[in-house]
């Protein structure tokens, strides 16, 4: 592991400084602290994001259920099923190797 390390300490002239010098350090910390007092009043807090979509979700929804009501569904359109007829309904297909099956639904299957 140390190899490893003293080949990237090698690879890069920035890692072989020590780091910041305290002085740097703290007028670094004092001026993000500077910058956080003085943010403007207008920022958006952390939950207002999360805030404005639940509202949006919430507007999708009602706006959904808005259109769903106000739609004309004419259930008459609907094909009413076919009369009970003497007629047959089959399901066929060929199989590999030329095997044909027929499969035949009997409407009034009686055990």
């Amino acid at each position: 592991m140390s190899d490893l390390r003293q080949r990237l300490i090698e690879g890069d002239p920035l890692a072989r400084e020590s780091g910041l010098n305290a002085l740097d350090a703290q007028r670094i910390r004092q001026r993000m602290l500077v910058e956080a007092r003085t943010a403007p009043a207008g920022t958006v807090s952390w939950w207002s994001r999360p805030l404005m979509v639940a509202g949006a979700l919430a507007a999708c929804l009602l706006l959904a259920i808005g259109i769903g009501t106000r739609l004309n569904v004419n259930e008459s359109r609907v094909a009413p099923p076919p009369a009970q007829s003497q007629t047959r309904r089959q399901l066929q297909f060929a199989a590999p190797g030329g095997t044909r099956i027929i499969w035949t639904f009997h409407q009034q299957l009686e055990l």
